[in-house]
């Protein structure tokens, strides 16, 4: 906001259209002035993901940078596989070989997560 107010004024403007719960909150204490604005274009909807026609790196792909680091666990039964080796050798150590994915963790810890190589 600069000096004029107007940075401020041009904020409570872009709100008029929102519902009442979204609208901003301006809360006044001495030497301080403090503003909340949500999110307009926040949606609570879940979103579902499409993985017809992928192969299952594809799958494991497309989860991880939707939904963030996911353990191996998460994965197997996202993608429906039974045996944790068959998952691991057809599935995750191609990608992790590719350098595509890569394991946050000890390699047998259940608590180690599956990330996407930025």
């Amino acid at each position: 906001m600069e000096r004029g107010g107007t940075g401020f004024q041009t904020m409570i403007e872009s709100y008029k259209a929102c519902p009442d719960e979204i609208q901003p909150v301006v809360s006044i204490y001495p030497g301080f002035l403090n503003l909340k604005l949500f999110d307009r274009l926040y949606r609570d909807e879940v979103i579902e993901l499409d993985l017809e026609g992928l192969t299952d790196g594809e799958k494991v792909l497309a989860i991880l940078k939707m939904e963030g680091p996911k353990p191996i666990k998460e994965l197997q039964m996202s993608l429906n596989y039974r045996s944790r080796s068959q998952f691991l050798n057809e599935v995750i150590n191609p990608l992790m070989k590719s350098g595509e994915i890569y394991r946050d963790g000890k390699p047998k810890s259940p608590t180690a997560l599956i990330k996407i190589k930025r």
